[in-house]
């Protein structure tokens, strides 16, 4: 299994980052009486946004990551992006999204994760 490349920085921002949980259940509204609820799966997925800061050199390490390791982001990898311990098995939902920065210092790449 692949690990989150030690050239990137090893935790996200925390302005941006969020995770949360799709919801597992399915309601059905009945003519008479409480709606009737069930699980539709047996383990709800959980998702992780978050955003990190890379320089032009970060940005080519990402990207060769993502295309070639990952294979397009096709395969998971190992990263802790709270900076928690132990790490999680995560990929990519979505390819990076790379904003310029103002101050031209570097790209603000915005990530999203499904954890496994």
């Amino acid at each position: 299994m692949s690990v989150w490349p030690l050239g990137l920085p090893q935790t996200a921002l925390i302005e941006g980052y969020s995770e949360n949980s799709e919801d597992v259940i399915l309601k059905q509204n009945m003519d008479v009486g409480p709606d009737f609820r069930r699980r539709k799966q047996t383990r709800a997925r959980n998702y992780i946004s978050c955003s990190v800061i890379l320089t032009e050199a970060q940005k080519g390490t990402l990207e060769t990551f993502y295309d070639v390791t990952l294979m397009d982001g096709l395969l998971s990898f190992e990263w802790s992006p709270d900076g928690s311990s132990p790490t999680k098995t995560v990929h990519f939902v979505s390819p990076p999204v790379y904003r310029k920065q103002p101050n031209a210092r570097g790209y603000e790449v915005g990530l999203s994760l499904e954890v496994l």
